[in-house]
């Protein structure tokens, strides 16, 4: 059960990410490219654009994680309440199921602030490369025999 609840909610969530974004404009057919600082005209209200998108979208994300987490607060008030040991125990497996989806989507917001994530001819990938310590390698355990 918490299981498919954390697979719809990512899986929401993922949907709900790929809907906001834009599709690519292409130029009309008759139409020339430009070159040269006419180029660079031609890109700077574009430009600006995707820049106050950007910044409304990350407003309304901050919104959503406080919400999220006023939510959150409740649901582990209400489950201090609880006498009922199993019914407890399965309000608090609740609760760290949406933990972990608050904590992945704070950490989501704060790569975005960072300019993490961009989107591309490939979809979505890592934003620039800071300099650094390279990203860490999934531990891999051998299979079970």
């Amino acid at each position: 059960m918490i299981a498919r609840s954390l697979l719809l909610a990512l899986t929401l969530s993922t949907a709900t990410l790929f809907a906001q974004t834009t599709p690519a404009q292409t130029a009309p057919a008759g139409a020339q490219a430009q070159t040269g600082a006419g180029a660079a005209q031609a890109q700077q209200p574009r430009r600006q654009q995707m820049q106050q998108m950007r910044q409304q979208h990350m407003q309304k994300m901050q919104q959503q994680l406080q919400q999220f987490r006023t939510l959150l607060d409740k649901m582990k008030a209400d489950a201090a309440k609880i006498q009922d040991a199993v019914g407890k125990q399965v309000a608090q497996d609740n609760i760290d199921l949406w933990q972990m989806l608050y904590t992945h989507m704070q950490g989501m917001q704060q790569m975005m602030e960072h300019g993490g994530m961009m989107m591309g001819p490939g979809g979505m990938r890592p934003g620039p490369r800071r300099m650094g310590a390279p990203p860490a390698q999934p531990k891999t355990t051998p299979p079970p025999q």
